[in-house]
C-alpha cells in the first residue's frame, strides 16, 4: 500500500513537471488537469484491486481453510526429502532439515 500511494505521487509529480515545462501548460489550469489525473491513477487501482488483488486474496483463504495449504506444503516437503534420499545426495548435502525448508521456501516464492 505504503509503494502504491508513493507511486501515485511520484507519477503525479511527474504529470505535473510534464504539463508545465514540456507542455507549457499555465500554472493556474494545472490543478485541475492533476486533479483529474489523480482520480484516473485511483479508478485504475481500484480496478486492479477488483480484477486481481480480490481474486488472488479469495485463492489464498480457500488455502488457508481446513490448512489445506499446510497439508500441500508438507506433502511437497516429504517429496523432496525423499528424492534427496533416492539419489544419494543425502549423503553429500551438509545442510540440515531447517536450512532445507528455508531453500524451499525461498525457491517457491513464500519466504524472502
Amino acid at each position: 500500500m505504503a509503494r502504491s500511494h508513493c507511486l501515485r505521487g511520484h507519477l503525479i509529480f511527474q504529470y505535473q513537471s510534464h504539463l508545465f515545462l514540456e507542455k507549457g501548460v499555465d500554472k493556474t489550469n494545472i490543478p485541475e488537469l492533476i486533479e483529474a489525473f489523480n482520480i484516473q491513477l485511483m479508478e485504475d487501482q481500484r480496478r486492479h484491486y477488483e480484477v486481481i488483488y480480490d481474486r488472488a486474496m479469495g485463492v489464498c483463504d480457500n488455502l488457508r481453510r481446513g490448512d489445506w495449504i499446510g497439508e500441500l506444503g508438507q506433502s511437497a516437503f516429504n517429496e523432496l526429502l525423499e528424492k534427496i534420499e533416492e539419489t544419494n545426495l543425502s549423503k553429500n548435502v551438509l545442510i540440515g532439515e531447517n536450512e532445507l525448508r528455508q531453500i524451499v521456501l525461498a525457491l517457491t516464492g513464500w519466504s524472502r
